[in-house]
């Protein structure tokens, strides 16, 4: 079994548009580096798709072994590289709460994918608002996906009630 050396994850901010070349140079020095995406739904004339944006643009995440400092000159002089984030005690390797952001963003390889409780057919749990608690399944989506349909009684007046896409979650 191999043991992971420790590292630290560092930060820098670039030009706007050019996170995938600073990426190439960072991996092309050895290190493993992370530029966060988010999965979009988008219409186009009434037709949904899904596209990948930048979830931190202008931001690329980088690890390095925590026994040794980065060559922070030559980083530095990459091509569209602006700066290199810092703390206001002039440490750079991402502390706590920024931290366990990335390690988060790690654990889905830096991809934030469309939640799958947004689906037809789902059944759900209303987690907030007046219908705390209720539990149904998931009738219609709104083309926007902010807000959904949920059939919370089969035979009941209220039926189908919208509500939030941020007050379910899937059961």
């Amino acid at each position: 079994m191999d043991i992971e050396e420790p590292k630290n994850t560092y930060c820098l901010y670039c030009e706007a548009g050019q996170e995938l070349k600073v990426s190439h140079e960072l991996e092309r020095m050895g290190f493993s580096t992370l530029i966060p995406y988010e999965e979009r739904h988008l219409f186009i004339k009434g037709v949904p798709f899904v596209r990948k944006t930048r979830l931190l643009p202008r931001y690329v995440f980088f690890d390095a072994p925590s026994c040794t400092e980065p060559p922070w000159t030559t980083i530095k002089q990459l091509p569209h590289v602006c700066k290199i984030l810092q703390y206001s005690d002039d440490i750079r390797a991402l502390q706590k709460e920024d931290l366990a952001f990335v390690e988060w963003l790690k654990c889905y390889n830096g991809l934030l994918q469309i939640s799958l409780v947004a689906r037809i057919g789902t059944k759900i749990q209303v987690i907030s608002g007046p219908l705390k608690d209720y539990e149904g399944r998931i009738v219609e989506v709104k083309k926007s996906r902010l807000c959904v349909a949920v059939n919370i009684s089969d035979t009941g007046h209220f039926r189908k009630v919208w509500c939030p896409i941020e007050y379910v979650e899937k059961i």
